[in-house]
């Protein structure tokens, strides 16, 4: 728990700005998925891998969403995550009350299972609290890009890419 700043980002929050703004500073790329090295475990805590969760979301939904991607490592044993925030409209954005860290409206996570038969699942889920299954979260990979503006795989042979994604 030794969140810091990263001089390596420019625009890196602070700790401290997350302090009484009733938001988790939330992993992207969770801490117990780094505990094979502990410059690694350290890195996690760099603010620039946080994001403003609500605690029942972080706490929550998140953390089985995280338990799920590992639970299909350890099955898999080769698999790609990418992870991020879905930010709203800039008419409707929020911030923490430093008034520089916006708040997101979602969090997705992308799985490209290398393990044969080669497979891609998406998931998108609203930054709110939810006891709902993880299923009604998943999305194919090319709902994630729509929703993101973001190319995932694209040095993947064409008709591949299209295929894993679109299913």
């Amino acid at each position: 728990n030794r969140f810091k700043y990263d001089p390596l980002i420019p625009r890196s929050a602070y700790p401290e700005e997350y302090t009484r703004s009733g938001f988790d500073r939330g992993h992207l790329a969770p801490a117990a998925d780094m505990a094979f090295s502990k410059q690694t475990m350290l890195d996690s805590f760099l603010m620039s891998n946080m994001s403003p969760q609500l605690p029942e979301f972080n706490r929550g939904v998140w953390k089985r969403l995280e338990e799920l991607v590992r639970a299909i490592a350890l099955k898999e044993k080769e698999i790609y995550v990418v992870t991020g925030a879905i930010f709203p409209l800039a008419s409707e954005t929020k911030y923490l009350p430093s008034g520089k860290i916006t708040i997101p409206k979602a969090f997705y996570k992308v799985i490209y299972d290398l393990t044969p038969p080669v497979k891609m699942i998406g998931f998108i889920i609203p930054h709110r609290s939810s006891n709902q299954p993880l299923q009604v979260f998943a999305v194919s990979v090319d709902e994630v890009e729509k929703q993101t503006g973001l190319d995932f795989f694209s040095k993947l042979q064409d008709d591949l890419e299209e295929r894993l994604e679109a299913t």
